[in-house]
């Protein structure tokens, strides 16, 4: 059910019971959060940026299952975990070092914005590895990396 559906049987006098998750399914949910951060990034990355993909350290993974997992409620407080620590200060850090994510670019090609720790936020830009396919063709290991036209951070 939908999270509004599950809000208006509570509102109603019933109550649901969850199945404890185990955390492999707690760590592939977090993973499922951090590529849609990954694919709305990307998909702002411009022509002066050609690839930027988003690393997240298993640590902070770990951190985000922690602080999103709740046994008596699931993952349900996930998505709002994962938006108050990595994606709201990921727009606001974007905002503040457009120029610094398009001048690490253009020295060094594809790159992922690394976030190594929660709390102060300050993320690392770092050099995504690039290798050529049996094609020719070039391919950054940042998760869903693609290029795009316009760099301007929605986040």
């Amino acid at each position: 059910f939908r999270p509004e559906m599950i809000n208006r049987i509570e509102e109603l006098g019933g109550f649901i019971t969850f199945i404890p998750l185990v955390q492999e399914v707690i760590t592939n949910l977090v993973d499922r959060e951090m590529g849609k951060i990954n694919k709305l990034l990307s998909s702002q990355a411009g022509a002066n940026v050609k690839e930027v993909g988003l690393q997240v350290t298993a640590e902070v993974k770990a951190q985000l299952a922690k602080e999103g997992y709740n046994p008596s409620m699931g993952a349900r407080p996930l998505r709002k975990v994962v938006r108050e620590k990595v994606a709201n200060p990921l727009g606001k850090w974007l905002m503040g070092n457009k120029e610094k994510i398009m001048a690490f670019v253009a020295e060094n090609g594809a790159t992922n914005i690394l976030i190594d720790s929660l709390g102060k936020f300050e993320p690392k830009l770092v050099k995504a590895e690039v290798t050529v396919s049996n094609d020719n063709t070039e391919k950054a290991s940042a998760p869903a990396v693609r290029k795009a036209s316009n760099f301007t951070p929605k986040l």
